[in-house]
């Protein structure tokens, strides 16, 4: 596209993403007359944003509402200089990235079940952690376990939080193991420690969770036998 908006050149593809069809765009029309408002007004902020002097490119999403099904677009745009380094030419693309974004939703629809029945589930202390010790899950029943908040924990080391210092190396290499191997440690009692120093007495079990490009993350699953030990 001409700085003010005319049409110079175009593929099938364009046309296919815009909306438009062949004899629209014939003549080279101006943008303003051809391409759907929201459309239209994600390319005007392109086009100001590169003529005040930005490198570029400058990227824009924006969803279409077509027959109450959503579609998504991204726009880049790119500035094309002459030989005063003026923008004589903006080239825009558009890309369909519908598919993408329900991904994204339904990733972070899974993250939010995932979480909220974590998060309430009062039996059971869940603590997400990285393979070299870093909280970055609490739970509600992990505070009440374990007596630290989810502000206190997070960010924090497991190991200094409620492993006793006599276990920290073994459970530090068990730890290691299970990230390097993807295998989790067998469940089983273990005496930890809580932010009082007092004894927990709990029934552990282990899940890693590999996530493809990113380093293992561990869930550890820990059931209170305080009760259960007293009565026995």
């Amino acid at each position: 596209c001409s700085t003010d908006g005319r049409i110079q050149y175009f593929n099938q593809r364009f046309l296919a993403l815009s909306g438009l069809n062949q004899a629209q765009v014939n003549g080279h029309p101006l943008l303003d007359d051809v391409v759907p408002q929201p459309q239209l007004d994600c390319y005007r902020q392109a086009l100001a944003e590169l003529t005040a002097g930005q490198s570029g490119p400058v990227r824009q999403e924006i969803m279409l509402a077509e027959q109450q099904q959503e579609r998504w677009l991204e726009y880049s745009a790119y500035s094309i200089t002459d030989r005063q380094q003026q923008v004589s030419h903006i080239l825009l693309e558009m890309e369909d990235i519908t598919s993408q974004k329900q991904a994204e939703r339904h990733w972070m629809e899974s993250e939010l079940r995932f979480r909220t029945l974590l998060d309430n589930t009062p039996e059971i202390a869940v603590q997400g952690y990285e393979a070299d010790g870093t909280t970055f899950y609490w739970n509600h029943a992990s505070e009440s376990l374990y007596g630290y908040s989810k502000e206190e924990a997070l960010g924090r080391s497991l190991f200094d939080l409620i492993i006793p210092a006599s276990m920290r190396e073994g459970v530090q290499q068990a730890v290691e193991k299970m990230a390097r191997t993807g295998i989790a440690e067998p469940a089983g009692e273990l005496v930890l420690q809580h932010k009082s120093g007092s004894s927990v007495q709990v029934f552990s079990s282990h899940v890693v969770l590999q996530l493809p490009g990113r380093s293992a993350q561990i869930f550890c699953m820990d059931f209170d036998l305080s009760e259960r030990k007293k009565q026995q």
